[in-house]
Order: structure tokens, then C-alpha cells, then sequence
């Protein structure tokens, strides 16, 4: 549901329900719960269900940040490199 990373990018944590009658969780604890895993080092939502919600210079966060579920390996790398997250 929610996969967190740490602003120097050597972190990251996630959170997810096996159950399809889950609510969203409350960011700000899962947040905090990556913070203290990571020693104080600041994390942030890099993307909630299967939007990237990190905003770099190529990715807005929008429509064309979303996955889909039925994505090849190769594709979701090739979205990733698309949307400037991977070299």
C-alpha cells in the first residue's frame, strides 16, 4: 500500500495488507516507524498503491506515474528509467 524511502536513498521500507478490505494506513506513523528504523534519518512516501507519488524534474506524480498490475520485470524497469529513477 505504501513503499517509503529514505531521503539519501539508501533506505527504504513498505507496508501492505494481504486483505482486499484494507483501509489506508496513516502515513504519518509509517513514517515515523521508517525514521526510527533508520536511526532519525528522514524518510517520505515514494509511492502509495501503484502510483509514484515522488516528484523529481520528469515525474509530476500524475497519471503517467501509475503501474499496472500485470507489468513485466522489464517493463516496470523501463517505466522507472522513463520517469527518471533508474539510469
Amino acid at each position: 500500500m505504501v513503499f517509503l524511502v529514505t531521503t539519501d536513498g539508501n533506505g527504504a521500507s513498505y507496508w501492505y495488507c494481504e486483505y482486499s478490505q484494507c483501509a489506508p494506513g496513516n502515513s504519518a506513523i509509517e513514517i515515523q516507524a521508517c525514521e526510527r528504523h533508520y536511526n532519525g534519518k528522514e524518510c517520505k512516501i515514494f509511492a502509495r498503491r501503484r502510483t509514484i507519488k515522488w516528484k523529481n524534474n520528469i515525474n509530476k506524480g500524475n497519471k503517467k506515474s501509475r503501474f499496472n498490475s500485470k507489468m513485466s520485470g522489464a517493463e516496470v524497469k523501463a517505466k522507472l528509467t522513463e520517469l527518471g529513477f533508474l539510469k
